[in-house]
């Protein structure tokens, strides 16, 4: 048995050899051998490997093409394809031959099926040899096979002695023996070569694999890097829009044809808004021109409260302007009187007003009207979230006389019913609106007792139920898809800056199913808005030594 021992002597000698993993990519020969049974190719140095330890009979058809992959024992990415009898992995800190390994189904699986050992197992009596690592012997016709094939480094030590197992591939019953990286098969019926096979465990491992493994993530796709500040996002239909620094430049984005344009105002505009063809803003002037006629105009506001010194006059201007061919219609003029947020649902331009009240403008009549009066000033004016106008109802939330934040849900309409979805006490709320639904979640964890995850209230029945328990962020509704930021910290973490991961969540209403859309980051932190078709814009700051931010979208199908 000198051959035997020669295959433990290099065994010794390769565990001397192991050094760390420096990231090299594979090297080798650039041949490739496609199978159009499976679909996939072969090439490189486990191509190289592939043909010199037994081709086809050895390893079978590969079943993925070359990827990198986590190894099983210790975590760490290698280049790894997959094979119906084996899993070759590239470990460049080995020298050649020892450079690609198989990994270590053979004990993966063993350990799965039997975790007390293999029933009714018989050590070989023709030859036998007694590994006193793992006290089991290898004889016979599989001993033969062990070490015309690679011996200890292609298959390693045998974990069992011989024993008759069933077949999952073809219902039969075989004498077997596992091996650390294999199990060998005696099949009687074949004339010899052939009459010991390696099990097809490769194949099993990676159905196994694609049946546990999640689904991959949804591609990001970069729009705009480094804006300082991000002013107001804004999307509906196939476009997004934003400004930034000064207000002047007005950015555009076309989703379906993934192409950026921009637009210079003749001044800042401010509490975007957009239908999908025009964007609404506010422009402020110190000065008080002439109202223009024939533009619908209504009586001066005083804003409450004004301040009483200090204080000159000023013009807020509500316009349009089409990006596409800078033309700019002024909609509406107002006279020391603070315009707050924008918002356009079917047609109508709703406008919050510096003294708590709330205006509907008919786009197409230039008709409007007063449509609600809130009771506190507006949480956007504190840094929360505006005002939002969808399928007939208006959301907001409002800081009161009690000192307590409350979130409004309105019917739009004639006697239109204002009715207080939550209260909260020093937090603000975040929250989004859709049909017959309305999400929301603090934007400060355990404010005033409530439950700091994401709701979800249903106007038709006027319940509210918690959708996850996580603390979510900028919840965000579109008929049944509903999305948040989950943040949470991350363990052990001492460099406060960067403690915190933001991960973003989609969520299916009609299944029940959440998913993740964006893999936790530390800077991903927000949400924007859902824009159709199915599209999720979020922002992500640029990182600890840049200023301003990221915009990214998101397929949310």
């Amino acid at each position: 048995m000198r051959k035997l021992r020669y295959a433990l002597l290099v065994a010794v000698v390769f565990s001397l050899l192991l050094g760390s993993y420096v990231g090299a990519s594979v090297r080798g020969q650039s041949d490739e051998l496609y199978f159009p049974q499976t679909g996939h190719a072969i090439s490189g140095i486990f191509l190289n490997h592939w043909q010199t330890h037994g081709g086809l009979m050895q390893f079978g058809y590969p079943l993925s093409d070359q990827m990198g992959a986590a190894s099983d024992l210790d975590g760490k990415y290698y280049p790894t394809q997959y094979f119906e009898r084996a899993v070759f992995e590239y470990h460049v800190e080995n020298q050649p031959p020892y450079d690609v390994l198989l990994t270590l189904l053979g004990s993966q699986r063993y350990k799965e099926k039997y975790p007390l050992g293999a029933p009714n197992q018989q050590p070989s009596t023709d030859h036998p040899y007694l590994f006193a690592v793992t006290g089991k012997t290898l004889g016979g016709k599989f001993i033969a096979y062990w070490e015309q094939h690679g011996g200890l480094m292609q298959f390693g030590y045998p974990l069992s002695n011989e024993f008759r197992e069933v077949s999952e591939l073809d219902g039969k019953s075989y004498s077997v023996q596992y091996f650390e990286r294999a199990v060998f098969e005696y099949h009687p019926e074949n004339q010899p070569p052939y009459d010991v096979l390696l099990s097809q465990i490769g194949r099993l491992h990676y159905e196994q694999k694609q049946k546990s493994a999640p689904p991959p993530l949804p591609l990001s796709q970069q729009i705009e890097y480094n804006i300082y500040p991000p002013h107001d996002i804004v999307g509906s239909g196939d476009y997004i829009f934003w400004t930034t620094e000064d207000g002047i430049v007005l950015h555009g984005y076309r989703i379906s044809a993934q192409k950026e344009f921009t637009s210079t105002t003749d001044a800042q505009l401010f509490s975007l808004a957009t239908n999908g063809k025009v964007v609404f803003g506010v422009t402020e002037s110190d000065s008080n021109p002439p109202i223009p006629t024939p533009v619908p105009t209504e009586q001066a506001y005083q804003l409450a409260p004004l301040p009483t010194s200090n204080t000159s006059p000023f013009t807020s201007t509500i316009v349009s302007y089409d990006p596409v061919t800078g033309d700019k219609q002024t909609l509406l003029v107002f006279s020391n009187v603070v315009i707050g947020d924008l918002v356009v649902d079917a047609g109508t331009l709703y406008y919050y007003k510096g003294d708590n009240t709330i205006y509907a403008y008919n786009l197409t009549s230039g008709q409007q009207q007063q449509v609600a009066i809130t009771q506190g000033q507006m949480s956007s004016r504190n840094g929360g979230d505006g005002l939002v106008a969808k399928d007939g109802y208006l959301l907001w939330s409002q800081y009161d006389s009690d000192h307590q934040s409350s979130l409004h849900l309105f019917k739009v309409g004639r006697g239109g019913q204002d009715t207080v979805l939550a209260k909260s006490g020093t937090s603000y709320f975040s929250y989004s609106l859709s049909g017959n639904n309305v999400v929301w979640s603090l934007t400060e964890q355990n404010a005033y007792s409530l439950d700091s995850g994401v709701h979800l209230y249903q106007i038709s029945t006027g319940t509210t139920r918690l959708l996850t328990s996580d603390f979510g962020l900028s919840p965000l509704i579109e008929g049944n898809k509903v999305v948040w930021v989950k943040e949470e910290a991350i363990p052990g973490c001492t460099y406060s800056y960067v403690c915190t991961n933001y991960s973003i969540i989609a969520y299916d209403l009609s299944t029940g199913d959440s998913r993740l859309l964006v893999a936790p980051d530390s800077y991903a932190k927000g949400a924007a808005l859902i824009v159709s078709p199915n599209t999720l814009v979020y922002v992500k700051e640029a990182g600890y030594k840049l200023d301003g931010a990221i915009l990214y979208t998101v397929p949310l199908n």
